[in-house]
């Protein structure tokens, strides 16, 4: 009698550790898929981020190419007033889309 009421209750022990360790294993699919989902999107986020940069970059291209030739120094003078300083110039370097850091150069 005492082993038919071991092997009952082993079996029900057994029998709820199943039911825990398949729900864990849904818990854990299901988080697996919302992180899938977030990666997606912001894989998707960053690809419009360089898709938008390429538009800008042809379109400075374009503006560049179009015959207007800017004078800085000239456009200078007129804004002014008097000649700008030379020897020293501002440069843009953009490391990634996100950081853009601006470096003051001597010619």
């Amino acid at each position: 009698m005492r082993v038919k009421y071991f092997f009952l209750i082993y079996r029900k022990l057994k029998e709820k550790r199943k039911r825990q360790q398949e729900e864990n294993t849904r818990k854990k699919a299901q988080k697996m898929e919302e992180m899938r989902q977030k990666s997606l999107k912001g894989m998707q986020k960053r690809s419009e981020n360089q898709l938008e940069m390429q538009r800008i970059q042809a379109e400075v291209e374009q503006d560049a190419g179009s015959g207007e030739d800017d004078n800085d120094a000239e456009w200078y003078r007129k804004e002014v007033g008097h000649d700008p300083e030379t020897g020293k110039h501002f440069e843009i370097e953009t490391f990634h889309f996100w950081h853009t850091a601006v470096i003051l150069t001597s010619l």
